[in-house]
């Protein structure tokens, strides 16, 4: 990871497989480029040069101390807990094969070594009686699983790409016309995505058993969720 183009970023935020609450770092091989990020991240300041001499306008986004000594330590983790998280994903896919209603993408061939931060799946209400995607998250956390649904909106639905120009600015000018755009694909897994996060396949098999188990049970009893209390909280605004 990280040797790809002229550099790399990564990001330490709490949802993150490593994480220091907040933060990132970036990589590089260029001298230039490293100068330039310690600068902006050292208020404009240039290495060598004194405290108050600031050359440009920069920010204060450096990590402290503490967050460092944190991260070295989960790094050292790291490597176990991909190997573990790669070997309950395979598990996990290989079970869900056989299983209606949910379907996750295959991995890319070409990716050697993946992370697994986030493994997404596809709902398909049909299979659950009808059920909408939210009210079977709610059922899951019922069942003691932890998911999210995916994004509320694709990106260019923001405010920030309706107003124009997108910058606030007035020197851009975007190319693309987002109150008009529709992409139907982003729309479709914005409505029906939903995330498993990466922490719940860090436990032993006998934990994503549990997962799929909470799956078939909601399955079975999916009929009755549409008249359960929860079914008309989840339809609130």
């Amino acid at each position: 990871m990280g040797n790809f183009g002229v550099a790399a970023t990564f990001s330490f935020q709490a949802f993150k497989l490593v994480t220091a609450g907040e933060g990132g770092a970036i990589l590089t091989n260029s001298k230039e480029i490293a100068e330039k990020v310690w600068s902006h991240c050292n208020l404009g300041r240039r290495e060598g040069g004194g405290w108050f001499e600031h050359f440009t306008v920069g920010t204060n986004y450096r990590l402290t101390g503490f967050q460092a000594a944190v991260l070295c330590a989960q790094l050292k983790r790291l490597p176990e807990q991909n190997r573990a998280r790669a070997e309950n994903v395979r598990y996990f896919r290989e079970r869900m094969r056989t299983f209606q209603g949910l379907s996750l993408a295959e991995d890319d061939r070409r990716v050697s070594s993946h992370p697994h931060y986030i493994i997404t799946l596809r709902y398909d209400p049909a299979a659950f009686a009808g059920v909408e995607r939210d009210l079977f998250l709610r059922a899951l956390h019922a069942e003691g699983i932890s998911a999210q649904p995916t994004y509320p909106y694709p990106l260019y639905r923001n405010p920030l790409f309706r107003s124009l120009p997108p910058c606030g600015c007035g020197a851009w000018t975007s190319p693309q016309d987002y109150k008009s755009l529709y992409l139907p694909e982003s729309e479709r897994i914005c409505k029906d995505g939903i995330w498993l996060e990466h922490y719940l396949f860090l436990g032993s098999r006998e934990d994503v058993d549990d997962v799929l188990a909470a799956f078939e049970k909601i399955q079975q009893r999916a009929s009755s969720l549409l008249r359960h209390p929860m079914s008309s909280e989840a339809s609130r605004p």
